[in-house]
């Protein structure tokens, strides 16, 4: 029996999975692209840490952003929340920048991890 040959995996894809490996060895903690559904329309969708249980699934979602908040984009629900980080990036110095909420800083590391997020399942939710 012949199986169709699968396409092979883009650089991008790539390094989606070896981020998302790197991530998990860290722990339960995981960042995620996060739309929040009840919250005002530029500020649903934001970088936030997800809690994952043993079989990751998400058990609780953080109260505070990691990024800066934007509206969903265009296209997709991370367009504007990209081109928001793509400039945060471009901003950045050696000792990263100030973004997201209580003044946290995040790294130029950070920011280009989180750029890889970007395209994959957006975790979406609703605060009780």
């Amino acid at each position: 029996m012949n199986y169709p040959r699968l396409r092979p995996k883009s650089e991008t894809e790539l390094r989606q999975e070896g981020l998302l490996a790197r991530l998990k060895q860290r722990g339960g903690l995981l960042p995620g692209v996060c739309l929040t559904q009840d919250a005002p329309l530029d500020e649903q969708v934001a970088i936030r840490e997800l809690t994952l249980d043993a079989e990751g699934g998400v058990v609780s979602v953080s109260e505070f952003a990691l990024s800066p908040k934007t509206a969903p984009g265009r296209t997709s629900t991370s367009d504007a929340l990209k081109q928001e980080l793509e400039r945060l990036l471009a901003a950045a110095g050696d000792e990263g920048i100030a973004c997201g909420e209580n003044g946290r800083r995040a790294s130029r590391e950070e920011l280009e991890e989180w750029l890889l997020l970007i395209g994959l399942p957006v975790f979406s939710y609703r605060r009780d």
